[in-house]
């Protein structure tokens, strides 16, 4: 019998920092792992799905990546397209799949709802079985039978986000006591409830270290932890006017993620450009030049800060040359003893924004301005 529904792999020539597996080798794995799949779909769901590609998983290194004998099978059936991650390697009908993703999240969102009624989107975060590929978190081993929703996922996360309708989330933690109910009693795990502008329509992807400032009219997070376990905290970020653009300020952990304490009150105003001259040999060069005015701003949850800098408000910033790193950030600290500290650090690019961590621990009073290094 012809088996037409296989897909053959299109195979790459790789030389130099390519994969450290023979390609034939890797051709085989996906073969394998495309009949595996149909197998898999039929036990479980009943059905026999139509295979429409594979590729296998891999490990990157520093000097190129190593393929993996686990395999994502691209699948359809009736219109609907989902992914199978199994095993290449040898026949087996385990694996898990991202068929299911939509409903489980709908009733994750249907379950919240029921507790806090703004929840508009539910973004569940599982154990890695990958990092290679974005959509790995949508992939689940067990059937959903449509029954608790907090029974099936209790267990098989690490995480998860939230995404509000334009809702206040100050105030009384106990609200949001229920995201509690989808983990195990005992395990380490964060959320994030954010909330969302009501006219916001774009895509919103939650980075470990940016809010999109454009998503909530308050620029707000609150992040839930297991007591005990992973602590519980939640950061309130406001922000002034920066030239034509928006001044904002976040505080962060030593862990890169969000702050905790209380509500952060940050305050801007304008000053003169410190002297650029303190700075050379000092992390920027002779030629550099202040491409901003000079900027104050107090916090009452200073320390490990980001800050972010809409290009807008930068002199002559050049879109096209993405040049960022062209770009430094300058200021003076003030201790509450008036002892002064220089700082500097280069930014990374996030959206409309430059984005600098100045992550001194203890600092009272910032002044800061942007210099630009030919």
């Amino acid at each position: 019998m012809k088996k037409a529904w296989l897909l053959l792999p299109a195979m790459l020539l790789l030389t130099g920092c390519g994969d450290s597996v023979d390609p034939h080798t890797v051709e085989q794995w996906e073969i394998t792992a495309q009949h595996n799949a149909i197998e898999y779909t039929r036990q479980k769901y009943g059905f026999s799905a139509h295979v429409t590609g594979a590729e296998a998983d891999y490990d990157q290194g520093m000097f190129g990546y190593t393929s993996r004998p686990e395999v994502f099978v691209s699948m359809e059936h009736e219109g609907r397209a989902f992914t199978v991650y199994i095993r290449g390697d040898s026949e087996t009908a385990e694996g898990r799949d991202s068929y299911q993703a939509a409903e489980i999240c709908d009733a994750a969102v249907s379950a919240m709802q029921a507790q806090l009624p703004e929840v508009q989107k539910v973004m569940l975060s599982v154990y890695h079985v990958t990092h290679s590929r974005e959509n790995s978190d949508t992939l689940f081993d067990e059937y959903y039978d449509g029954g608790s929703i907090t029974d099936y996922l209790r267990g098989k996360l690490n995480g998860m986000t939230v995404l509000c309708n334009d809702t206040d989330l100050s105030g009384d933690d106990a609200r949001f006591a229920f995201v509690s109910d989808f983990f195990n009693e005992n395990q380490s795990f964060a959320a994030k409830l954010y909330s969302l502008r009501s006219d916001f329509t774009g895509e919103f992807k939650p980075w470990e270290n940016f809010i999109p400032l454009e998503c909530s009219a308050e620029r707000t997070v609150k992040c839930w932890g297991n007591p005990g376990i992973s602590q519980q905290y939640t950061a309130y970020v406001k922000g002034d006017a920066l030239a034509d653009g928006t001044f904002c300020v976040l505080a962060v952990q030593e862990n890169g993620i969000y702050s905790t304490g209380a509500a952060i009150e940050a305050s801007l105003t304008e000053t003169e450009v410190p002297d650029l001259a303190q700075f050379v040999g000092n992390g920027i060069g002779k030629k550099a030049v202040a491409v901003t005015g000079g900027y104050r701003s107090r916090s009452n949850s200073a320390g490990k800060q980001n800050f972010y800098i809409p290009i807008s408000a930068i002199r002559g910033y050049s879109q096209a040359a993405n040049d960022c790193n062209q770009y430094t950030f300058c200021a003076v600290t003030r201790q509450a003893d008036g002892t002064e500290h220089l700082y500097h650090h280069h930014f990374w690019k996030a959206d409309d924004y430059l984005v600098c961590k100045v992550d001194q621990s203890d600092w009272d009073e910032i002044t800061f301005f942007v210099a630009y290094s030919p």
